[in-house]
């Protein structure tokens, strides 16, 4: 299931209308661009905001969208897609307002990389204690999520670091910083 509760600049296309006329203007999705699924949702809602568009969200909306359930081996490689993405993010600085602290694209990746800084081998137990800590409680509470106990936590770091590198392949190749 997904559920949006809240206008969001990924503008997911799983929950959002455009009017013939708006998608006629700006051209439809850029698929020339976007080859593969991902970010090509954003480009449009982005590219029909700058056509004059404007984004309501309805709360009262609902949406059926179809959520295929990959298991763990496509969570994986859905995970390693996300470089071309980035493009959407590139393009249009706008959408970067939901990034944590305008670098991460997902706020698991900024804990992820404090937990690998907690790795540095001379600094004191008490900093590593504060930089792994944040990340280990979100792998505590993803447990409620996918549903299982701790042995989930390492594939969930599996999701993230394969997430974290596609995303900063990304931000090399369209020159943006973005882990």
């Amino acid at each position: 299931m997904i559920e949006v509760t809240e206008l969001h600049p990924a503008f997911n296309t799983c929950n959002i209308f455009y009017s013939r006329e708006l998608l006629e203007r700006v051209g439809g999705f850029d698929t020339d661009a976007f080859q593969v699924w991902g970010g090509e949702d954003c480009d449009l809602a982005w590219r029909a905001i700058d056509a004059g568009g404007e984004p309501v969200f309805e709360p009262g909306a609902l949406v059926h969208h179809a959520v295929d359930h990959v298991g763990p081996g496509g969570m994986l490689r859905v995970a390693a897609r996300w470089t071309s993405a980035m493009q959407a993010y590139a393009r249009h600085p706008g959408l970067r307002r939901g990034f944590t602290y305008g670098v991460f694209w997902k706020r698991e990746h900024y804990l992820l990389t404090r937990a690998v800084l907690a790795l540095v081998p001379r600094l004191p137990w008490p900093i590593r204690a504060l930089l792994a800590y944040p990340y280990a409680r979100s792998l505590w509470s993803r447990r409620q999520v996918f549903g299982g106990g701790p042995a989930l936590a390492p594939f969930c770091v599996a999701i993230d670091l394969t997430e974290t590198m596609a995303v900063t392949r990304g931000g090399i190749r369209y020159r943006r910083l973005m882990l």
